[in-house]
């Protein structure tokens, strides 16, 4: 199955449309209600009350998103060559982990927050130089910034984005500036806006009670999941530290792209261990863990069986996961 990820495009497309079809089907059969994000969600409570009486459409829509977002994902890491470019890998196991829990199979704030973040990282990623310009630091804070509105949570992502600054060596003044007026834009927008509609006093207060909610996910436990999550993280730790074995590359801007994709898992885990009233938890994690697992997965110096056993593994967690969920 891995050689598959290796060559033949059109047979990597037609196994991903497969997977999608096995994965969402029951959500058109049985289908699934939409979870109000948390009280602070300007941008996503309209589209919850839009779909919250169209689930099956609302299920379509989130679908087409996923495998949008998938390809996206795929265009930039083959860009950037931290995935080969003929291998839909990524896109693979972005539609696996965005679909691991059956509850999440319709829009979600995380898949609108996914958009966000794969942007930031387009903005983040080097293309030959050492250096970021002013308009693409603003560009990715600004992102970081509109995914929180969707999603409080994703305020996390501020921790790896500061220190891209010291991988990009970013210690002027004006480039923080820029990044902090980036971050606020968004919020100075919907604030203006609320301000006019009489609406601002009502919006503090919703952002503070989801500030104060922020909380642990320990909830809910039960093996399968436990067993699923556990083997997840390890697998990401595993990619991560291959990652980290390729900083000895003597090429500059590659060097620091490994560092934005290492980095991007830690405002991941800030969100997938965190929750307000939605809990994020294997779709946060599905963004690196679509970089991560494809590059190792795709490693061609480690044995076949290996690749094989783990990349089966990932489908029979999320088998399991889809049978009992």
């Amino acid at each position: 199955m891995i050689n598959l990820f290796k060559q033949n495009t059109l047979g990597q497309v037609i196994v991903i449309l497969l997977a999608a079809i096995a994965l969402w089907s029951r959500a058109f059969i049985q289908p699934i209600d939409l979870q109000a994000a948390s009280r602070f969600a300007p941008l996503y409570e309209p589209l919850y009350m839009v779909f919250k009486n169209l689930p099956r459409l609302a299920s379509g829509i989130a679908l087409l998103l996923v495998l949008l977002e998938g390809a996206w994902l795929n265009l930039l890491l083959a860009s950037h060559k931290i995935v080969s470019a003929n291998s839909l890998m990524p896109t693979m196991v972005y539609l696996l982990m965005m679909s691991w829990n059956p509850s999440s199979l319709t829009i979600t704030p995380q898949l609108i927050v996914n958009i966000a973040v794969i942007a930031t990282c387009s903005q983040l990623y080097s293309d030959g130089s050492s250096q970021l310009s002013f308009e693409k630091i603003f560009n990715a804070a600004f992102c970081i910034g509109f995914a929180s509105l969707c999603y409080l949570p994703a305020l996390g992502y501020i921790l790896p984005f500061l220190l891209v600054f010291i991988v990009y060596k970013l210690y002027k003044w004006r480039d923080i500036a820029v990044a902090f007026f980036g971050l606020i834009a968004p919020y100075i927008v919907y604030f203006l806006y609320t301000y006019l509609n009489n609406r601002l006093q009502y919006s503090l207060i919703l952002m503070q009670h989801d500030i104060v909610d922020f909380k642990l996910i320990v909830n809910e436990i039960n093996l399968y999941k436990t067993i699923g999550d556990a083997v997840l993280l390890l697998f990401l730790l595993a990619s991560i530290l291959l990652q980290l074995s390729k900083m000895n590359d003597n090429v500059i801007h590659r060097r620091i792209n490994v560092w934005v994709t290492t980095l991007t898992v830690l405002g991941a885990v800030v969100m997938a261990f965190y929750e307000t009233m939605f809990p994020a938890n294997m779709q946060a994690l599905s963004f690196p863990a679509a970089f991560l697992l494809s590059a190792f997965l795709l490693y061609p110096r480690k044995r076949k069986w290996i690749n094989e056993t783990l990349f089966w593994t990932i489908i029979a967690a999320v088998g399991i996961s889809a049978v009992l969920g």
